[in-house]
């Protein structure tokens, strides 16, 4: 695992498409798992529909 995630994150430094960005209170980040990253085998279903929801407060005070 060490290995993986180093491999990762130099893959992810190194990379000149790699978009970084402040995420702010209120903001709603959308990612599409067909071309995201995930721990999961790939799938055919393309029809089917998921959605993870986390709301969080955090008091950085």
């Amino acid at each position: 695992m060490i290995w993986a995630l180093d491999f990762l994150t130099s893959l992810i430094n190194e990379s000149k498409e790699t978009q970084e960005f402040q995420a702010i209170e209120d903001d709603l980040i959308i990612i599409d798992n067909l071309r995201g990253l995930h721990a999961r085998k790939p799938f055919a279903d393309t029809d089917r529909h998921y959605i993870r929801a986390r709301v969080t407060k955090h008091d950085f005070s």
